[in-house]
């Protein structure tokens, strides 16, 4: 019903190099992140809790989608759960919540991924939109389980 279709043709060299840079868009995120909590870390300005809060955000990314896959939550609704949309939306939300001075950035990194995977037609807007809309919120939650020493870190 709501298929994605793709506005580049999979058979060009630009669908290839693009379906490169968003294959590459999570890694490059989750290595951000770990500098952050690296540096933090280091600092003194984050401990186990907030590592604790990270890895929950993350893993409601993947207990949605087992429980998707069990219960075929979307499929009923002719949607796709966006596994690489979640993942995105955790860990930029945590960018986020621990750097604010890249808050700008990480957002409008997370933006053009979006973009980029509906223009690529692995996701249609309302596959990603109905799979944020679920663990958003999640994400939310397991961050502010975190003891938030520093919203502000200084990573020079």
């Amino acid at each position: 019903m709501f298929e994605a279709h793709s506005l580049i043709s999979p058979s060009t060299s630009l669908f290839k190099v693009l379906g490169g840079l968003a294959d590459l868009t999570n890694i490059v995120l989750m290595a951000w992140l770990l500098i952050i909590l690296l540096r933090g870390t280091k600092k003194g300005a984050l401990n186990g809790k907030n590592w604790l809060a990270i890895v929950l955000a993350i893993a409601s990314v993947y207990i949605i989608k087992t429980l998707d896959s069990k219960l075929h939550i979307w499929e009923r609704l002719s949607l796709n759960y966006s596994t690489h949309s979640a993942l995105a939306a955790a860990l930029v939300f945590a960018i986020c919540w621990l750097d604010k001075k890249h808050r700008i950035l990480a957002l409008t990194v997370f933006v053009a991924y979006e973009v980029l995977q509906m223009l690529l037609g692995f996701h249609s807007l309302l596959d990603i939109l109905s799979t944020l809309l679920i663990v958003v919120p999640l994400i939310g939650l397991c961050l502010r389980t975190g003891t938030w020493q520093s919203r502000n870190l200084q990573l020079n």
